[in-house]
């Protein structure tokens, strides 16, 4: 076992030799925040549920920094059920807002660092690698000289609701102003998916003289403007998040993703998509009588926070109020659902596709920011999330946070990629044989 632990030291000492740094250092840098979508941060939580909270028994009850999403107990038979139940929310009849199950504190663990947005799980995980998210566009700014939790931070949100905190905003707002002070540039926000839709509501908020002071440039990265088909799909019969029905089945989630507030805030917006959405027995549903359906299937939340939930959808977000500097990109020619076809009793039938979106969103959908003055990047066969790694976004990127003069923009090619991947394979491998032996 040690021999096997000094080869793959030899192996992983080589391979940083030989890692070819095209990627250009940028002296003057503005700072950069990272807006994750929905599914698109790490959520931990502490557990001190009170026995007269309904539970399947074999879920713990006290439980201190367990990760929600993603968790390894989803690759469990025994215990993957307790994970949705623990990320559903439950209306609050006081209040009038859905919150977390009574002794559930659910938080971001990497408080101010990008790696719970990089990576779904810790960034030392052997797993790691197998789910990255913004960790390419990371990679690429590390180096160019940012640093973790310095002048490049998470602006990390919780995805199940499409309304932040006050205390959140606040943490932002503080933590803009302390980076731009200190690095004297002003902020670049970048969104991917529904993190753009926070960005645009958070600025909206802000004073158009905050905004002027601290706000260099908004980047959108596939932002579904006008909602997405694929969440009604989600909605009415769950989502199996592209994974083989047999490892996870469409309704394994579907009781906590019909509680989330951010899937009725997704679903196509009556006011920008044109288009029918749904077909139910032979009848056509155009996206306001989808919304009026979908107010009726939602049994499992109050009649009443379903009507306000699905107010969120009545957003138009051609109708500014604030301005700022916003660069929308978004991927195209990806087969793409454009009409759900269920049976009388909502039976998945039929996912009608055409390529006219990334993936996940539908074109009207994501190029709705150009009616918002935005400046557009549309870049053919990118998808929803892969797009995250493609070297045209990562390039557009590296130009519009580097303030030096005559930078020239490059993002690290494959073989650069493959080395720096490998390597932190390895690093993660050496750490979890070291953890062995010491055990």
């Amino acid at each position: 076992m040690k021999f096997l632990l000094l080869l793959i030291s030899l192996f992983s000492v080589a391979l940083s030799k030989h890692e070819r740094k095209k990627v250009k250092y940028c002296d003057q840098r503005r700072p950069v925040f990272l807006f994750n979508g929905m599914l698109g941060s790490t959520i931990n939580a502490n557990l001190n549920i009170p026995a007269t909270e309904e539970l399947p028994e074999y879920c713990p009850r006290h439980v201190s920094d367990i990760p929600l999403w993603i968790s390894s107990d989803l690759l469990n038979p025994l215990t993957r059920g307790c994970i949705p139940e623990y990320l559903t929310l439950n209306y609050n009849n006081k209040t009038q807002t859905m919150e977390n199950m009574k002794g559930v504190n659910t938080y971001y663990p990497a408080n101010t660092s990008v790696s719970g947005v990089a990576f779904l799980t810790p960034k030392d995980s052997l797993f790691s690698q197998l789910v990255r998210v913004y960790a390419d566009i990371v990679d690429n700014l590390e180096m160019m000289g940012y640093i973790d939790t310095e002048d490049l931070q998470a602006a990390a949100f919780d995805w199940r609701f499409i309304s932040q905190s006050d205390s959140w905003k606040k943490d932002l707002v503080k933590r803009i102003e302390s980076t731009v002070k200190n690095s004297e540039n002003k902020a670049v926000l970048i969104g991917h998916s529904m993190g753009g839709l926070i960005i645009h509501n958070f600025l909206e908020s802000m004073p158009q003289k905050w905004i002027d002071t601290y706000i260099s440039k908004v980047i959108t990265i596939s932002t579904p403007w006008a909602g997405s088909i694929k969440a009604v799909r989600a909605l009415l019969s769950g989502d199996s998040l592209d994974l083989p029905e047999i490892i996870l089945p469409s309704d394994f989630f579907l009781k906590a993703i019909r509680s989330f507030e951010s899937s009725y805030g997704m679903i196509p917006s009556s006011l920008n998509f044109n288009k029918k959405v749904l077909k139910i027995n032979g009848t056509k549903y155009d996206a306001t009588a989808t919304k009026e359906l979908i107010k009726k299937l939602s049994g499992s939340i109050l009649p009443s926070f379903a009507e306000k939930l699905i107010k969120t959808t009545e957003v138009d977000y051609k109708k500014k109020t604030k301005h700022w500097e916003h660069l929308c990109v978004f991927g195209s020619e990806k087969k793409t659902e454009s009409q759900l076809v269920y049976s009388s009793n909502f039976t998945l039938l039929k996912i009608e596709t055409n390529k006219e979106g990334d993936g996940t969103v539908q074109k009207e959908s994501l190029k709705l920011c150009k009616e918002m003055g935005a400046d557009i990047l549309e870049i053919e066969g990118a998808g929803h999330v892969d797009i995250l790694e493609n070297r045209k976004l990562i390039k557009k990127i590296q130009k519009s946070i580097c303030k030096t003069e005559d930078y020239k923009a490059t993002p690290m090619n494959f073989v650069e990629k493959t080395v720096r991947v490998v390597g932190k394979f390895i690093g993660a491998l050496l750490k979890f044989v070291n953890d062995f032996l010491d055990d």
